[in-house]
C-alpha cells in the first residue's frame, strides 16, 4: 500500500482541482444565462470605500412609490424572501418583495432571492437589499481607476451589473460608474 500512497495523493489532488474547475465554470456559465440588471450603489466616502482592491457593496435605493414596509409580507430580517424587480431608467429598482419566487414574479420583472430592509421615515423611505453580494474584487488598476473616478466631486451613478439566474441567485458580473463599466470575465467572453 505504501507503493501507491504517492499515486493516490496525486490522484486526489487532481480530483480536488477537477472539482474546483467544475465549481467555476458551472458558476460562469450560470452568471452567462442569467438576465443582468443594474442595481445602484450607495455613493460612500471613496478612501473608506476601497480597501485593497475590492468595491464594498450596499444596494440602496428609493422605496417605490406606495411602498409600505409593515405590509411586504415578511418579517424583518427573514432570510428567503424573493425580490421583485422592475427598471427604473438606467437601472432597475425593488417592485416588490414576496414569500415564493410565483408571486414575486407577478409583481414584476426578473426576481431573485434575497432581503429587503426599510430605512428612514415614510416620507423619504430608503430600501437596502441583501441579496447575498457584498464585495467587487477588481485587479489594482481597475480599483485605483475606479476610486479616482468616483474621488471626483460630484454625484456619481453608481451600478452593480448583476445576474439573476433562474435559481434566483443573484451574481455579480461587473460594475458601472459613470457609465464607465467594469465587467468580471474570467474567460474573455
Amino acid at each position: 500500500m505504501t507503493r501507491f500512497r504517492p499515486w493516490l495523493t496525486i490522484l486526489a489532488a487532481l480530483l480536488l482541482v477537477a472539482a474546483l474547475v467544475l465549481m467555476v465554470l458551472r458558476e460562469y456559465q450560470a452568471r452567462q444565462a442569467g438576465a443582468e440588471v443594474a442595481l445602484r450603489v450607495q455613493q460612500v466616502d471613496p478612501r473608506s470605500l476601497l480597501s485593497g482592491h475590492y468595491v464594498q457593496l450596499d444596494f440602496l435605493d428609493a422605496a417605490p412609490p406606495g411602498f409600505d414596509c409593515n405590509r411586504m409580507g415578511l418579517k424583518p430580517g427573514e432570510p428567503d424572501g424573493w425580490i421583485a424587480l422592475r427598471p427604473i431608467g438606467d437601472h432597475h429598482g425593488l417592485s416588490g418583495v414576496a414569500k415564493t419566487s410565483a408571486a414575486a414574479a407577478r409583481l414584476g420583472g426578473p426576481v431573485l432571492r434575497g432581503e429587503v430592509l426599510c430605512l428612514g421615515p415614510p416620507e423619504a423611505r430608503q430600501v437596502a437589499l441583501k441579496i447575498g453580494i457584498d464585495r467587487f474584487h477588481a485587479a489594482q488598476k481597475e480599483a485605483e481607476a475606479l476610486e479616482a473616478l468616483m474621488r471626483t466631486p460630484g454625484d456619481h451613478a453608481v451600478f452593480a451589473l448583476v445576474s439573476v439566474g433562474e435559481d434566483g441567485r443573484a451574481r455579480l458580473a461587473g460594475m458601472r460608474v459613470d457609465g464607465r463599466e467594469t465587467r468580471l470575465d474570467w474567460f474573455g467572453g
